[in-house]
């Protein structure tokens, strides 16, 4: 049984209408984007409804929610909610008006295709669902000349396998409240003679103290025969590309996955890579990360083999068996047909000779 995690956000659109919603027309757009981890999404709202050939197209009140990411395996659950006036009589609480998916939806794991709640079916309370047209927003919904109009994600995450909790705090706190960082007196060289240069070659001055506290690994290396006194130089092996290393650092010194803006190449490979980087050094939360990472994302039937050579290559257990099941399962034998499967004829014939033999039962 895979572990679930729960994550959500809301965001707050204010409408002005202390004049009205006269100066805006059917479409006009009020946006606001809400980030949750690998899911992006913009909510789209429109104050006089989404624009024809939409329903209700210019007569109600239009909220769309746009992934912007790629993000899959996930259910979600979408939430618009309205807060109108306050009913009469003194002390009255106010009416909310609320629209929302029923329980979770499973997210369409091909494309970022849209969730809309096109015409805006607004219930107040536990009575019958009604429809408030735009006209009316106003006089119903309008306080101190602002309509606010609350949008929410819920995204609960099927994952592949539980990642422990972070140890970022006890392995650098001590060190950053005794400012025990000092100066970088650790350089990682790329190519040539480790500068920056025309030849593409690389380099990246860190602090020992915080690679030690980080990776067993590489406390070993660094405190063995390279013990503290002049600059230490390392010559990353393993084939390990400059991208792959910097997403390394990036979870080193802050402890999650790197960004897209912060990686050239962000794509399944980089992750791949990520992971085979967290075998070598010793880091399996970060090695449990990456695995998350290629199955929430990136698991599909023209990735599924490659990922599986990197998991039992890199001994993530989980992960390969996830993608073992993923094949098995007679919907996606297509697999069969993908360029990675290919790859293993020329590159690890045996898992080449493995899959074959489970998609010949399938």
């Amino acid at each position: 049984m895979q572990d679930q995690d729960v994550v959500g956000k809301v965001v707050e659109i204010s409408i002005e209408c202390a004049n009205g919603l006269g100066s805006l027309a059917a479409g006009d757009v009020l946006s606001k984007d809400i980030v949750i981890g690998d899911h992006e999404w913009t909510v789209l709202c429109c104050p006089r409804g989404a624009p024809p050939p939409g329903a209700g197209a210019g007569e109600f009140l239009s909220v769309q929610f746009v992934n912007r990411t790629n993000a899959s395996n996930a259910l979600v659950h979408f939430l618009v909610i309205v807060l109108g006036r306050a009913a009469a009589g003194a002390g009255a609480p106010p009416t909310v008006f609320c629209s929302s998916t029923q329980g979770f939806e499973e997210y369409p794991s091909q494309g970022p295709v849209p969730r809309k709640f096109s015409s805006f079916a607004m219930g107040a309370g536990n009575s019958a669902r009604c429809y408030v047209r735009t006209r009316d927003l106003v006089d119903m919904c309008g306080v101190c000349g602002h309509i606010t109009v609350t949008c929410g994600v819920t995204v609960l995450r099927h994952n592949l396998t539980p990642v422990p909790e972070s140890t970022y705090l006890a392995d650098i706190q001590d060190l950053r409240e005794k400012n025990l960082f000092g100066e970088p007196d650790v350089k990682f060289a790329f190519g040539g003679d480790g500068g920056d240069g025309d030849d593409g070659s690389k380099k990246f001055s860190l602090h020992r103290r915080v690679l030690s506290a980080r990776s067993p690994v590489l406390k070993a290396q660094l405190e063995g025969s390279m013990a503290e006194g002049s600059m230490a130089v390392i010559r990353p092996g393993n084939h390990i590309s400059v991208s792959t290393f910097v997403a390394l650092v990036v979870y080193l010194y802050h402890d999650r996955l790197p960004k897209a803006s912060e990686c050239r190449g962000y794509s399944v490979e980089l992750f791949r890579q990520l992971l085979a980087a967290a075998d070598w050094y010793g880091i399996e939360r970060l090695k449990l990360l990456c695995a998350r990472k290629l199955w929430d994302d990136y698991m599909s039937v023209h990735t599924v083999c490659k990922t599986l050579w990197y998991a039992r290559t890199y001994n993530c257990q989980k992960l390969r068996k996830a993608c073992e099941e993923y094949i098995a399962a007679p919907q996606n034998k297509l697999f069969a047909f993908s360029e990675e499967f290919h790859w293993l004829r020329t590159n690890a014939t045996d898992l080449f000779d493995e899959i074959h033999a489970m998609y010949s039962r399938v």
